[in-house]
């Protein structure tokens, strides 16, 4: 079944320049809101590992001073 005859646009240089400017402007302001959206991300994976390292803290003996000491200490081989 034929389909016709697909319509071609002329467009003139500056109208494709244009279009192309318009095209990259519009990846740009993605391109800044994924890397918005990575950043925050990222500080929420820290924000988890930081509320993980408390549980193991709080659920243990030790308090935070401890543990703080603990990792200060050089260690021995």
């Amino acid at each position: 079944m034929p389909r016709g005859r697909k319509k071609t646009v002329n467009l003139t240089i500056e109208e494709q320049l244009d279009a192309v400017e318009i095209q990259i402007m519009e990846e740009e302001t993605k391109l800044k809101e994924l890397k918005a959206k990575k950043k925050e991300l990222i500080a929420k994976k820290e924000e988890e590992k930081v509320s993980r390292l408390l549980e193991v803290i709080n659920s243990s003996d030790k308090n935070i001073d401890d543990v703080i000491q603990m990792l200060s200490q050089p260690t021995q081989q």
